[in-house]
C-alpha cells in the first residue's frame, strides 16, 4: 500500500511540475517561430509581434550582460489561469524567465500597441519590447 501512495504523490508531483519546466504544455491555441525565439501565444502571431521581438533582440543584443539563446521560447499568456500557474509567486509581474530551461513567460500584453499589463492600477502597464529586452538579459 505504502508504493502506491508513493507512486500517486510522485505522479501528482511531476503533473504539478510539468507546465512549469515544459509550459507548451498548456496547450497555447498560436505558435510560430519570431526571428530566433519560438513563441507561443493566446492571440494569432502577428506581424507587429515580429517587430516587437526583432526590436527587444536588438536591444538586448547590446546589452553587456545578456547572453543569446537560440530558439528561447516566449510564451504570451494574455493573463488569466495559464499566466496563474506559470507565474507561481510572481504573479503582479509583467514577466518573468526561468534560467535553467530558457523560457520567457509574459503577463497579459497587446502586441498591437506594443504593451504589456500586470493589472496593477498605478504603473501596471509598460511597453511589451522593453519587458521582453529586459527577460532576454537573465
Amino acid at each position: 500500500m505504502n508504493w502506491r501512495r508513493q507512486a500517486i504523490y510522485g505522479g501528482l508531483a511531476l503533473l504539478l511540475v510539468s507546465p512549469i519546466v515544459a509550459p507548451q504544455l498548456l496547450a497555447f491555441p498560436y505558435s510560430g517561430q519570431v526571428g530566433g525565439h519560438r513563441v507561443y501565444s493566446d492571440y494569432p502571431i502577428k506581424p507587429e509581434l515580429v517587430r516587437i521581438v526583432s526590436k527587444a533582440d536588438a536591444v538586448a543584443e547590446h546589452s553587456p550582460i545578456a547572453i543569446a539563446v537560440e530558439n528561447q521560447p516566449i510564451f504570451l499568456t494574455n493573463g488569466g489561469w495559464r499566466w496563474k500557474l506559470l507565474a507561481l509567486s510572481s504573479r503582479g509581474g509583467f514577466a518573468l524567465s526561468r534560467t535553467l530551461i530558457e523560457t520567457i513567460v509574459v503577463n497579459r500584453s497587446s502586441a498591437a500597441q506594443d504593451r504589456v499589463f500586470n493589472g496593477a492600477p498605478i504603473a501596471g502597464e509598460r511597453s511589451l519590447s522593453g519587458v521582453l529586452a529586459h527577460e532576454l538579459t537573465h
